[in-house]
């Protein structure tokens, strides 16, 4: 039996984010700049996310497998609105609809990225073919 070791990266970075998520220590949340805070959280939550897309099309043997690319980003999708409500019964953590936004924004991101090197291989595929006569 041979693993898919694209598909096994993206069950792992699924479980980890989904068990960082769960925990009640809320990690680091901002970075103090003299009077004023930068939140770091934010931009953590969209490429977290944003890795989604691209473990999901490279595990989906390049985009070759939709169905499986589909599923997979379904899965994605269901697990960056999950953990915000899943954090509604962890201690020391709540919903927040801004922390929603963003992992649906890393999403985004990432399928935007997915999709411009998805139609960059399918020209070059195309290149390849030798015409027909």
């Amino acid at each position: 039996m041979r693993i898919n070791w694209y598909r096994f990266l993206f069950w792992i970075w699924f479980v980890t984010v989904l068990i960082v998520s769960s925990l009640s220590c809320a990690g680091i949340q901002s970075i103090n700049l003299g009077h004023n805070a930068l939140r770091i959280d934010y931009p953590m939550h969209s490429i977290a996310y944003a890795l989604f897309p691209v473990f999901a099309f490279i595990s989906s043997d390049f985009g070759k497998k939709r169905l499986r690319f589909a599923l997979l980003f379904t899965l994605s999708v269901a697990l960056a609105v999950a953990t915000e409500y899943i954090q509604l019964m962890v201690p020391k953590r709540s919903f927040n609809p801004k922390d929603m936004a963003f992992n649906l924004m890393g999403l985004a991101i990432g399928a935007i990225a997915v999709i411009i090197v998805h139609h960059s291989l399918q020209r070059k595929r195309q290149r390849k073919q030798p015409p027909n006569s």
